[in-house]
């Protein structure tokens, strides 16, 4: 059987993969989407594991979590910089501040409660979502050419590898 359900005590159903074809199955899913949107898996793996292994601490999850996206991010920048598509400057700018940010976020999952945490879970989730339709549609308004920019805002510019030009502006 790839999938067992069952019911504990307070009937809520447990969902576990037991089949080493179904983990399998679930990571390549992992890498390809997580890698593909460029967010690592985790937005996909944490709510699986919520639902397949309810058991698991807050800790353990995203201790779980951050060791898939690791892996997903080293690969697919490994396929990137191949490519030519990944600018050094912005990475290194924004990894100066996730990274203190990652070590924070792994000391403070220890002292969540596991409902406590799927309610943030799910709220942040929810949040994510309606911001990028927001965003979606503030898109549809052409961004300022790079000599408008508002302060503190930066343009690049990459060719990559194929000879393809992608101009961009973050602040």
């Amino acid at each position: 059987m790839f999938i067992r359900l069952s019911f504990n005590q307070n009937n809520i159903l447990n969902l576990q993969m037991d089949s080493i074809f179904l983990l399998i199955v679930t990571g390549f899913l992992l890498g390809s989407l997580g890698t593909l949107v460029g967010a690592g898996g985790g937005f996909i793996l944490v709510p699986l594991l919520i639902l397949t292994h309810p058991s698991l601490t807050p800790d353990i999850m995203t201790a779980i979590s951050i060791a898939i996206v690791a892996c997903n991010a080293i690969s697919g920048s490994i396929a990137y910089a191949r490519s030519g598509r990944i600018d050094y400057k912005a990475g290194l700018l924004f990894a100066a501040c996730t990274i203190p940010g990652s070590v924070l976020g792994v000391y403070t999952t220890k002292y969540i409660p596991r409902n406590a945490f799927d309610i943030i879970f799910g709220f942040l989730m929810i949040l994510l979502g309606v911001l990028l339709f927001i965003k979606k549609r503030q898109l549809k308004h052409k961004t300022p050419p790079p000599s408008n920019l508002p302060r503190g805002w930066k343009h690049h510019e990459i060719t990559d590898r194929e000879g393809n030009n992608f101009s961009y502006s973050y602040s």
